[in-house]
């Protein structure tokens, strides 16, 4: 089991007013898509790959 890191700090700019994007944004290999309601991070699936070697880095 992992243990809880004291010095990490996560800040995170939200919208009052958030609007559509104009086009859809590529998320990339993984990202960060949102924010659960109690701060934990929300992240894009990571990409499939047969062997390391086919895997984006």
């Amino acid at each position: 089991m992992a243990t809880q890191d004291e010095s990490v700090v996560i800040t995170m700019r939200l919208p009052v007013e958030p609007v559509m994007a104009e086009s859809p944004t590529d998320l990339g290999t993984v990202a960060k898509v949102g924010v659960a309601l109690d701060g934990v991070p929300i992240f894009a699936t990571r990409p499939r790959c047969s062997t390391p070697a086919t895997c984006p880095r």
